[in-house]
């Protein structure tokens, strides 16, 4: 199946069941889902797991430009962006 038809059905169910399958089919290593579109639907359908991996994930500023110029960037909450910025600073202070 793909995201989209992961994420429709998760929608029309509803279910926490529904949900945790759709995170862990995105949170699968083989996924061929852009991190910037996992990090949106992570945050769109609260996915904790899911969003955790993807921040674990911004670990170079050449990936959070990547995220910065896609078409998620403007849809993310406030709130994720901060996130986003702390993954840069933690990343700035190790390896500086």
């Amino acid at each position: 199946m793909t995201e989209e038809m992961w994420r429709d059905f998760s929608s029309w169910v509803a279910k926490p069941s529904v949900t945790a399958v759709a995170e862990q089919h995105l949170l699968h290593p083989l996924s061929r889902i852009e991190p910037e579109k996992k990090i949106y639907l992570a945050e769109e359908y609260n996915l904790p797991n899911l969003m955790e991996r993807c921040l674990q994930e911004m670990d170079c500023l050449i990936k959070i430009r990547k995220l910065h110029k896609s078409k998620y960037f403007e849809k993310l909450s406030d709130k994720t962006k901060v996130l986003i910025l702390y993954c840069v600073i933690l990343s700035y202070i190790i390896y500086v």
